[in-house]
């Protein structure tokens, strides 16, 4: 992927600088921006042309602006980004990134410009990134010039006002205000939790996921009120939004969603090999036995506590499914669990848990080992 910052990318991007600046040092700019490129990551190669940028553009803000705009590609409004590129024709996709930090990083004495700018370039790419250096150094006057983007006609944009401002998004600086108060935010929320575009209603929803991991009892009574008479298209947004929280098992998110503490509910967990070699399958057997005389609807989760290399465990939930017991109705169900190595865990020989969370409740646990 990090390839999508290549040399021919870089060229363009430098042919295209110099049909705008009389005597652009065209060869300087490329052997800066492609300084060391094969040592670098994505997102250090986008780095590198932001200093490229900041060496041989304009040093006047608004002149250098001008400048950039003036070598973006053509596009349309709500034009599909999915095959945009920076070619001979100009600058799109990624080489937006550092565009965008150009705007972001150099332009909080020029506000409005460079927000301007940023909405500009986020309809060739996205400006998510760049953005937040201004949520940061001025979050109220930049949240006042975004609430228009609210009923911008283009959802590039209008996207750009939720995404921008997510409190944790990935690969992204944190915004320290909106992570401590998200209230501050909540308007640019309520007013795209409808919007016409799932574009824009997933970074909704993206968004309040970020807040729950802080601020859940917050997200768990803003999705209690937009269920209330949703559409189907809102009811996916809190669904997307709850996330976290229905895998942490919180109970106020779950009632909301019909998952009520289940006070008579029979659980017998058993497994069929106590030890398990890496890279075989935890086979879990469970019997679910509804003693109430009224129907319950069941989300079901597996936690399995890993072993770490501090000899400590940490819990991991998975998802196994949701169902509906009758009264009175007793169900089997088997699930087995491949146990293999991933990117993002490395496993460690010894006592592992596993746990049955039903409606946010642990019910039954176990033990076994796992050999490597």
């Amino acid at each position: 992927m990090k390839n999508v910052f290549c040399r021919d990318k870089i060229r363009h991007c430098a042919n295209l600088l110099a049909l705008q600046i009389e005597g652009f040092d065209t060869d300087g700019f490329y052997q800066l921006a492609s300084h060391n490129i094969d040592q670098h990551e994505l997102k250090e190669r986008g780095h590198q042309v932001f200093i490229a940028l900041q060496q041989y553009l304009p040093e006047n803000f608004e002149q250098a602006i001008a400048v950039l705009l003036a070598t973006l590609q053509p596009v349309s409004d709500n034009q599909d980004l999915t095959d945009l590129t920076t070619d001979e024709h100009g600058v799109a996709g990624w080489m937006i990134l550092p565009y965008s930090e150009y705007a972001g990083e150099l332009g909080q004495a020029n506000l409005p410009m460079a927000l301007d700018a940023l909405k500009q370039m986020t309809k060739r790419f996205t400006s998510e990134f760049g953005i937040r250096a201004l949520f940061i150094a001025q979050p109220e006057k930049t949240l006042d010039v975004i609430r228009s983007w609210l009923v911008d006609p283009c959802h590039h944009v209008r996207r750009l006002a939720t995404e921008g401002c997510r409190p944790l998004l990935p690969w992204a600086q944190q915004i320290p205000q909106f992570k401590a108060n998200p209230t501050l935010i909540m308007f640019v929320l309520e007013e795209l939790k409808d919007d016409e575009s799932e574009y824009v209603r997933r970074s909704v929803a993206n968004n309040l996921n970020d807040i729950a991991k802080h601020h859940p009892d917050l997200v768990a009574d803003v999705v209690r009120q937009w269920s209330q008479k949703a559409s189907k298209n809102r009811q996916r947004l809190i669904k997307h939004a709850s996330r976290t929280l229905i895998k942490q098992g919180h109970i106020k998110t779950l009632e909301t969603f019909g998952y009520r503490v289940p006070d008579d509910l029979v659980v017998e967990l058993s497994i069929a090999n106590n030890v398990v070699q890496l890279n075989e399958r935890l086979e879990m057997h469970l019997q679910l036995t509804n003693k109430s005389d009224k129907a319950l609807s069941v989300l079901l989760d597996f936690i399995i506590d890993h072993q770490k290399a501090n000899g400590k465990l940490t819990p991991k939930v998975f998802k196994w499914k949701a169902l509906e017991l009758r009264a009175g109705e007793s169900v089997k169900l088997n699930k087995a669990h491949h146990i293999k190595p991933i990117n993002t865990r490395k496993y460690y020989k010894g006592e592992h848990q596993v746990a049955v969370q039903i409606n946010g409740q642990i019910f039954a646990k176990t033990r076994f080992d796992l050999t490597i």
